[in-house]
C-alpha cells in the first residue's frame, strides 16, 4: 500500500454577498459562460485562455499537456485494478493558509504512511508564479486551474507505475 499526499499552497479567501437588483427575476438566466468568471469546468476553456500567455505555454510538462489534450491522450483514471476490484488507495490533501504548517504535516505523514510526497504547485510552474500575480484575474484563475490539471496528470501516472 502506498499513500499520496498532495500539498495544495491556498491563500486566504474572502467572500461578498450581493444583493439582487431592483426587478430581477428568478426565471431569467444570464447567459455568460462561467469561464469569463474564472471558472473553468476542462481542460479545452482553461487553454483557451492561456493561449496567449507565452510564459506559460513555453513551458514544456504544459505543451505536453496541451499536446494530449488536442490529441486526446490525457491518462484516464483507473475504475478498477487488473483483478477487478476498485483500486482504494489512500489520496491525502492538505490544505491551508500560508504559514499554518501544510508542508511539515505533509512531510509527517509521508513519512509515518510510506507514502509519496507531492508540493503544488510543481517547480516548473512555481517559478513563474510572481509573474502570474501581476496577470488579470482570468489568466491567474486559469494558471491555477491548469496546476490542478497537471498535478492530477501526474499522480494518474505515478499510480498507473506502481
Amino acid at each position: 500500500m502506498f499513500v499520496f499526499l498532495y500539498l495544495h499552497l491556498v491563500a486566504a479567501c474572502s467572500y461578498v454577498v450581493c444583493q439582487q437588483p431592483p426587478g430581477y427575476m428568478r426565471d431569467q438566466y444570464d447567459t455568460t459562460h462561467t469561464s469569463t468568471f474564472g471558472i473553468f469546468h476542462n481542460l479545452p476553456e482553461i487553454f483557451n485562455v492561456l493561449q496567449d500567455v507565452p510564459e506559460l505555454m513555453d513551458i514544456p510538462q504544459v505543451q505536453e499537456l496541451h499536446e494530449k489534450m488536442k490529441n486526446n491522450q490525457l491518462v484516464q483514471w483507473p475504475r478498477e485494478t487488473a483483478e477487478g476490484a476498485p483500486d482504494r488507495r489512500p489520496f491525502i490533501v492538505i490544505e491551508g493558509i500560508k504559514g499554518s504548517g501544510k508542508s511539515a504535516t505533509a512531510r509527517l505523514f509521508t513519512q509515518k504512511l510510506n507514502g509519496t510526497y507531492l508540493r503544488s504547485p510543481p517547480d516548473y510552474l512555481a517559478s513563474i508564479r510572481g509573474l502570474m500575480s501581476m496577470k488579470p484575474r482570468l489568466v491567474r484563475s486559469a494558471y491555477h486551474s491548469l496546476n490542478n490539471y497537471l498535478m492530477a496528470e501526474l499522480v494518474k501516472s505515478i499510480v498507473k507505475t506502481r
